[in-house]
């Protein structure tokens, strides 16, 4: 698979709770089974892309592969999960370029990659260093944890601490890492002063689980 020269285009999407995205894509060329669209974004200056990738649910990273469909219009129900991640990604990263002048996690333009449906019912998403990974949850406490735009703000500033003041994750240090990534999570999604509010499963909601 490559991409035509990273021609990014016009795509859609519909996310965990149904939102339609307008998304950047790229066309891609398989040798098997011809032309079709990645969630692939290079329409962004000096940035070496937004990549949405599947991890498959199978808990074998060799088998990931960046997020592919048929169409311009990712609206499967498994797709869901890559379509927020890959529009929310857009958005932080248009948050902290706009509002801080910073190109990208590291500064610099590095690519802003996340992988999605990363292992069976796991209820978490994280920063490991060099991407962002999100659950598809269990369905009972959390939904996919993508859904979230706080949640996405909140895993990239943890790549942006990284490569700055990069806080040790343990003891004060580590309550500090987590501490600045919930202000920008708030700061992102402005529309209330809640955490994850937008990955509760019904059952956890019903219960008043916060």
């Amino acid at each position: 698979m490559h991409a035509e020269e990273n021609k990014t285009q016009k795509g859609f999407g519909k996310g965990v709770h149904g939102d339609h995205r307008e998304l950047h894509i790229t066309r891609v060329k398989e040798e098997a089974s011809g032309t079709k669209f990645a969630l692939a974004d290079y329409s962004h200056e000096n940035l070496g892309g937004i990549l949405t990738y599947d991890a498959k649910n199978d808990g074998n990273s060799s088998n990931d592969t960046l997020y592919v469909g048929n169409s311009a219009a990712f609206i499967g129900d498994y797709d869901r999960a890559a379509v927020d991640a890959h529009y929310n990604s857009e958005k932080v990263y248009d948050y902290f370029l706009n509002e801080h002048g910073r190109n990208s996690l590291d500064g610099e333009g590095m690519a802003i990659n996340s992988y999605v449906h990363y292992g069976s019912n796991y209820n978490n998403a994280f920063w490991n260093g060099r991407f962002m990974t999100y659950g598809d949850g269990d369905g009972e406490f959390f939904i996919p944890l993508s859904a979230g735009l706080d949640v996405a703000a909140h895993e990239m500033t943890h790549g942006v601490i990284s490569h700055t003041a990069n806080l040790a994750y343990r003891n004060q240090s580590g309550a500090l890492n987590e501490s600045f990534a919930d202000v920008f999570g708030v700061l992102v999604d402005d529309e209330d002063w809640e955490m994850g509010e937008d990955i509760m499963a019904p059952s956890a909601k019903a219960d008043g689980v916060t």
